[in-house]
């Protein structure tokens, strides 16, 4: 008789922990649609930094060119050189890594959010191109190519839109002269800067909306403004002075030239009025500030300074002895300009 079996069973393979997915590989774009890059051509950018900002691997960096630059002197024997990459490859590869600009800004926005989260008080490190992305969503207004961030586009709100150009373009002259070095101001800077400049929004007047009506005393000033010298511009009208104590340059227009810009400023005032002053020394301001210098911004003191300003004040108590941008006591017509205006709180200026 046959031996009763019990069903065989099958043992059971351990159960498996559910394997975690990987992250999705980034969505491989046509390099020819993306946007130009907002790095200067022929910026530099050293392998750590360009590790650590561009969030890539000294792989990912293998086949870039470079530049080796000698240790510094004074720097200890065993320092190694610095290898410069051109910041632009840099962030090419740094796209191709992550699904183009648009992939590479998304990555950095979550990793400053993440970044927020685990350290709310230190700084998220982002290229300097991207630093509108480390303060938040940019904010682009258009037209306005600096309005780059939340807080210089509440900064703008804040200040007439006048001064909101002339003193970011000074900002921008700094970057074209690399007077702050190789990178030029940043978006943290300008933000910084341009928060400064607000404090000096109460020290100009009201600029009106509407240039002055053509008359034959108008037509008269803007014929002479029309000759204003710039400076570096040959001929007798442009003069300069050097502080041998300081070595600074001050460059002024001629007494000469001066003369005449104060007969016509006095013939408006006294066919106009002094409204129509209001609205016409704004029109020797914005010369002023196109021949010579007039808002600039020392980024070493991180102050503000306008040369110009003058010509927007009332009566003016100037020595002759000292150099003044008006220069209103240096020639007859100027003691008599100054005389005719008003005496304004506004001539007590900080800039």
């Amino acid at each position: 008789m046959p031996k009763a079996t019990s069903p065989r069973k099958t043992p059971r393979s351990p159960a498996k922990s559910p394997s975690k997915s990987k992250a999705a590989a980034p969505v491989a774009t046509d390099g020819s649609t993306w946007r130009a890059s907002r790095i200067r051509i022929h910026e530099t950018i050293n392998k750590t930094a360009a590790m650590k900002l561009y969030r890539l691997t000294a792989g990912d960096l293998a086949k870039l060119s470079f530049e080796i630059k000698a240790p510094d002197a004074g720097r200890p024997a065993n320092h190694q050189p610095t290898h410069l990459y051109n910041e632009r490859e840099v962030e090419k590869t740094a796209w191709r890594k992550y699904g183009g600009p648009e992939g590479f800004e998304a990555h950095l926005v979550k990793l400053k959010a993440r970044h927020a989260e685990r350290w709310p008080d230190c700084e998220f490190p982002t290229p300097n191109a991207y630093q509108a992305l480390s303060a938040g969503p940019a904010m682009p207004v258009e037209g306005d190519e600096w309005t780059v961030t939340p807080g210089l586009a509440q900064i703008k709100k804040r200040m007439p839109e006048w001064m909101w150009a002339a003193y970011n373009a000074a900002l921008d002259d700094i970057e074209m002269y690399g007077m702050e070095g190789p990178r030029g101001i940043t978006y943290r800077a300008r933000e910084a800067a341009m928060k400064a400049a607000l404090t000096f929004v109460g020290e100009y007047p009201t600029r009106p909306d509407e240039v002055l009506p053509s008359s034959r005393s108008v037509v008269k000033l803007r014929a002479v403004l029309a000759r204003a010298p710039a400076m570096g511009s040959d001929g007798e009208d442009m003069k300069s002075h050097f502080d041998g104590f300081t070595g600074d340059v001050t460059y002024f227009w001629s007494d000469d030239f001066t003369e005449e810009l104060f007969e016509a400023l006095i013939t408006v005032i006294e066919k106009r009025g002094i409204e129509g002053w209001e609205h016409v020394r704004w029109e020797v301001y914005d010369k002023y500030r196109e021949c010579l210098p007039g808002i600039s911004y020392d980024i070493k003191e991180k102050r503000w300074t306008d040369d110009a300003i003058e010509w927007l004040c009332g009566r003016l108590h100037h020595h002759p002895r000292f150099l003044s941008t008006r220069r209103c006591e240096y020639t007859d017509a100027g003691r008599q300009y100054n005389r005719l205006l008003p005496r304004l709180p506004f001539g007590r200026h900080k800039l």
